[in-house]
């Protein structure tokens, strides 16, 4: 291990001595020496004379020399001591230094604040960065107040991972001592540096559960950056930095630029223009195809197919941004995001060279795989040094969604010359005997068992795996150019050089992870990940949909949900205003995930037997169901997804749930039109949920069309009403609404009261309901307008077969 992996571990722990600083501990009086070698002096006001900021370095050494005493890792101990006074380093490491004291500047982005105090660290928790979020929705009058996320360490718990409002509940005087004698016990179990991959992989998911609640920062204006989110950036950066080999005095002189820049001072024409130079890129893959690969499929084995689909997808995502980093030799730190298809990966120029090549070698493979349904789009920003100021590095990921946009539209141009046959078919000889009752494709006789074709049940056989798996194992394999048969996901996935397995018990610890799940440790694995799980079983096998129609109440009918977040877009392009540093970026994006990764998984698992969790992740998600239940989970969903984002009015999410008009309802065109109902929510002004054809605002107009199918519905079941009162009520939902349409000049209330004062007569023990029905008829006016839909609602929950 040479010089830049102890660049690595240093920039990956340059400020885990904040960590054991606000435990209120002491390092080792040999560091009290280091004090005016490591840390800057400024005038304290208060106490009237000189002092030193950012002590903390002081903790961090003494870690770091604990952590790595006698390893090839030690030198990470000084590298991290002088990145703020890079000028006393030891010659033998400047250089490194150097690039460490410019990447933590870049990773904050922020102004220098040379007024750095101490007192009261221990007493503020992490704001919530969702609660600094703004200027998304027009004609909102929301002042940011700030919510607090709990010090504690990552699990799946609402209690862990939800904000609160009252800093007091976030944090106590022992918080950080609790928590650091946990971290530290469990970091002290991953002393094998044998092979540095799983040394930082381990490394990284510890970190990333005991840091991601920290706020990286001791200033209340400032605390909205996890601790964890600031050093994995700052790692990436002085990754990207090392490989560019820049002389040291460039270092300096760049370094020097960015302080004069971040006090605020003046700079000139000159130094303007090198902090202009594009010494990064910012490259983004997304998968294109995703919608027809995963629905345009039959129903024969729907269920279990469009999981499995799903699922591969998210591991093809995975193995392309790692086959990425492996060709151009970064560490996992260097992936800033991925999920729901995409990825972006922060690099050194010169990568440019190398990522026509990638894209052609990608190309090739998925051409192979897919014959042209799936593709990925890869394209990159330049970034210079001025694009870390806290304004601007937010653009340059919107300017990269632009690209991928764009070239979405010239996908496989890499082959357009050489591979043409290949792109535009036809693929095949013809002359084959039988098609796949799944995908539809055309095979050889040999590849198809009962009407499916291998590939086919590959992904019915990793749906299976999916609902019995506790771990999934991770292996590097040779990287295969291309397959001349695929038979199975495994085939293809291989082919960047990694092989996936999903398993119930352990083989091999240094290459597995644990699902849904964050205590690794204690089974000495090498991390942790989040899958959808959630899966209906029968007999131990997985339900199809007639099944899951017959199981809903009511009518038998299944059903899908389809949810995704408003208005992302300008969440990152405005919703932070000035403030998107990279840091920032890397915490909203990581959140927002972590929602949809785990939190979706987890809401699901209550419905477990009813509903099958298809997709979640990035921003959106994919359920499949029995219908009764679906409006209950899009409901909870909607509601713990607010509470997540602070109830910001600027941060909402829109639904749309289909039940399909048979059991044999082809399961595409189901995705379809669900898909097209969460559009009509988003396109009715967003923050909705359309249900049985109707738009809703979810916080009054659901909730309130909610209630009265359920006074209705307790009316039938409990009461024994007869359902002659739906038919009084629908058809006066009907006169109502050509009165309102002005298609009809009076609305005749006194017939409803009439006949509901004939069933209150008939029904004597319902006559208190039936008054209360009456009036939250006659006087609540967000209900006009959907009354027909909630006796609908309560109609199919009340019909039998």
């Amino acid at each position: 291990m040479g010089e830049r992996e102890n660049l690595i571990i240093a920039s990956f722990l340059h400020d885990i001595g904040k960590f054991w600083q606000r435990t209120g501990g002491k390092y080792d009086s040999e560091y009290e020496n280091l004090i005016h070698l490591c840390c800057p002096k400024y005038f304290d006001k208060e106490k009237k004379c000189e002092s030193n900021n950012h002590k903390h370095v002081l903790w961090t050494g003494n870690f770091l020399k604990n952590f790595l005493l006698n390893t090839k890792l030690s030198a990470s101990e000084s590298i991290a001591l002088y990145h703020y006074l890079p000028e006393n380093a030891p010659e033998k490491i400047s250089k490194l230094v150097k690039i460490l004291a410019l990447s933590d500047l870049l990773s904050s982005g922020e102004r220098i604040d040379i007024k750095e105090k101490t007192t009261g660290v221990k007493n503020y928790p992490l704001v919530s960065i969702f609660s600094r979020v703004s200027g998304v929705k027009e004609g909102i009058d929301y002042k940011a107040k700030d919510w607090f996320q709990k010090l504690s360490y990552f699990e799946l718990k609402k209690d862990t991972l939800f904000p609160v409002e009252e800093k007091n509940d976030a944090i106590d005087p022992n918080s950080y001592l609790n928590l650091w004698k946990i971290f530290y016990s469990e970091i002290d179990e991953i002393k094998d540096f044998s092979d540095f991959d799983i040394f930082l992989n381990r490394l990284y998911h510890i970190l990333l559960k005991y840091t991601c609640f920290i706020p990286s920062t001791e200033y209340k204006s400032m605390a909205d950056i996890p601790l964890f989110d600031h050093m994995k950036t700052t790692c990436a950066i002085s990754v990207c930095l090392y490989d560019d080999n820049k002389e040291e005095n460039e270092l300096d002189k760049i370094l020097k630029i960015i302080e004069k820049k971040y006090k605020n001072l003046e700079l000139s024409p000159g130094e303007e223009e090198i902090l202009k130079e594009e010494n990064f890129i910012l490259i983004g893959g997304d998968i294109s195809g995703i919608q027809d690969f995963i629905y345009s499929i039959t129903s024969k084995g729907a269920v279990k197919g469009l999981r499995g689909r799903s699922f591969y997808l998210q591991l093809l995502s995975e193995a392309i941004a790692h086959y990425i980093l492996n060709n151009l030799n970064l560490p996992i730190t260097n992936l800033l995001y991925y999920g729901g298809g995409h990825f972006y990966i922060l690099s050194p120029r010169k990568a440019r060279e190398s990522l026509i090549n990638l894209q052609k070698e990608i190309d090739e493979k998925i051409l192979n795989a897919h014959r042209g349904k799936l593709s990925l789009i890869l394209s990159f920003a330049d970034v210079s040094f001025s694009d870390f100021d806290k304004a601007n590095f937010g653009n340059k990921r919107s300017e990269l969604g632009k690209k991928l946009a764009i070239e979405k539209r010239r996908k496989l141009i890499t082959l357009l010359t050489e591979k043409y046959d290949d792109i535009f078919g036809p693929f095949e000889e013809g002359g084959f005997k039988k098609v796949c009752g799944v995908c539809g494709e055309e095979v050889e006789d040999e590849q198809l068992i009962e009407d499916k074709c291998n590939f086919c049940r590959s992904f019915e056989n990793l749906a299976k795996d999916i609902s019995r798996a506790k771990y999934i194992e991770i292996s590097r394999t040779k990287q295969k150019r291309i397959l001349d048969k695929i038979k199975k996901w495994e085939d293809i996935i291989s082919c960047f050089g990694v092989n996936y397995k999903l398993i119930e018990k352990v083989r091999s610890p240094e290459n597995t992870y644990l699902l849904n799940n964050t205590e690794f440790i204690k089974e000495n694995l090498v991390g942790f990940k989040f899958i959808a799980k959630s899966t209906p079983l029968l007999n131990n096998k997985i339900k199809d949909f007639d099944k899951l129609a017959d199981d809903s109440k009511g009518i038998k009918k299944w059903g899908i949900l389809r949810a995704d977040i408003d208005s992302l877009g300008k969440i990152f392009g405005i919703g932070l205003g000035e403030n998107k540093t990279i840091s920032r970026i890397s915490t909203l994006s990581s959140l927002i995930s972590t929602f949809f990764s785990s939190w979706i998984d987890t809401i699901c698992s209550n419905f477990k037997d009813n509903v099958y969790l298809i997709y979640s992740g990035g921003d959106d998600l994919f359920i499949v169901g029995s219908w009764s239940y679906l409006p209950e989970i899009a409901e909870k969903i909607y509601t713990d997804f607010r509470e997540y984002t602070c109830n910001n009015p600027n941060i909402t999410l829109s639904s749309g749930i289909f039940i399909a008009p048979s059991k044999k309802f082809p399961a595409y065109q189901g995705a379809e039109i669900a898909g097209s109902l969460e559009n009509k929510a988003k396109n009715s002004g967003k923050d909705r949920v359309t249900f049985l054809e109707t738009p809703m605002l979810w916080k009054d107009q659901f909730r309130s069309v909610k209630e009265i199918k359920d006074r209705i519905f307790n009316l039938l079941k409990k009461y024994k009403v007869s359902r002659s009162l739906l038919q009084t009520l629908i058809a006066s939902s009907k006169e109502q609404k050509l009165f309102e349409e002005g298609k009809d000049t009076i609305f005749r209330i006194w017939r409803i009261l009439y006949v509901i004062k004939n069933f209150i007569n008939r029904h004597k023990k319902a006559q208190d309901k039936l008054k209360e029905l009456e009036k939250k008829i006659i006087t609540d006016n967000k209900l006009k307008q959907f009354l027909n839909l909630a006796v609908r609602w309560a109609e199919f929950l009340t019909r039998e077969g």
